[in-house]
């Protein structure tokens, strides 16, 4: 039994990933901070969740088989926002993921959730389309609106390597 626990715990740990970048706003002190990283560490596909860099910061890695989009962070600041009874609001102020998958028109597949993305392109992502390059890794600001799919604006694009 052992001998499968541990084999399951290491496929986990191996198991490839993509960063998400959260920006928050209104963050207080270490110990919200430390309130942030646990509640969005324990998002569904969220592997780890640390602040980096300034206090607004945190950086998500998020199991490639899941799709963490903002809806999913609005969630755990909500809740925060509910238990706390109003005296914590952590508004996002931006979500941007780098992602691997594949660029079929005006849409882009997520390779491991097979979650889909309305492409907001830019001229990074145009030479690739251009040239006949479909599986790329794309970064950029993800948006969601009520019934829609989700929107990646492209800012960075580079051929993922097989």
């Amino acid at each position: 039994m052992s001998v499968l626990l541990l084999a399951a715990v290491l496929a986990v740990a191996d198991e490839p990933t993509y960063p998400v970048v959260v920006e928050l706003d209104n963050v207080c002190g270490r110990d919200c901070v430390a309130i942030l990283e646990k509640a969005l560490g324990r998002i569904d596909g969220v592997k780890s969740a640390e602040m980096y860099g300034d206090k607004f910061h945190f950086r998500l890695e998020v199991l490639e088989t899941k799709a963490v989009l903002p809806s999913s962070v609005l969630k755990v600041t909500d809740r925060i926002r509910e238990e706390s009874k109003g005296e914590e609001d952590f508004p996002l102020l931006s979500f941007e993921a780098t992602v691997a998958g594949t660029v079929d028109g005006a849409v882009f597949t997520a390779r491991g959730s097979g979650q889909k993305y309305a492409l907001n392109p830019g001229e990074a992502l145009k030479g690739f389309l251009a040239a006949g390059k479909t599986k790329l890794t794309l970064t950029g600001k993800v948006t969601e609106a009520k019934g829609r799919p989700p929107v990646l604006e492209v800012r960075e694009a580079r051929e993922t390597p097989q």
